[in-house]
């Protein structure tokens, strides 16, 4: 199971007696997370053209809430998404994703994929 390694308590509501502060560490996860899905999602976000570095604990958050429709195949990516039934490409043949340059990996799509480019 994932943790955030987050310190002492999450922080209660003002109902229960406690500040009603809300825990940073959760809410800057959660935005970043949010981040990588409008990133899938909104190609005219102004930040779409930069690399938005993000924790490998945020990627797994972002992983595990989301999935893909194929469409015409141009916004998922072939070795990373999750589009088949079994899940993701790179979690069921690990072996073979090593063989295959990370750059490939990171920007490949289903359609250039079934195109054979």
């Amino acid at each position: 199971m994932m943790s955030l390694d987050l310190p002492g308590k999450v922080c209660m509501p003002k109902e229960l007696g406690c500040l009603g502060i809300p825990n940073l560490r959760l809410l800057n996860a959660a935005l970043r997370a949010r981040w990588l899905w409008l990133e899938r999602v909104d190609g005219s976000r102004p930040w779409k053209e930069f690399a938005i570095r993000t924790t490998t604990k945020v990627r797994e958050i972002f992983e595990a809430a989301t999935s893909s429709r194929i469409g015409d195949g141009r916004s998922t990516l072939f070795w990373s998404d999750i589009w088949l039934e079994g899940g993701r490409i790179c979690d069921m043949f690990p072996s073979l994703v090593k063989a295959v340059r990370p750059r490939t990996v990171a920007s490949r799509t289903v359609r250039e994929a079934l195109q054979g480019t």
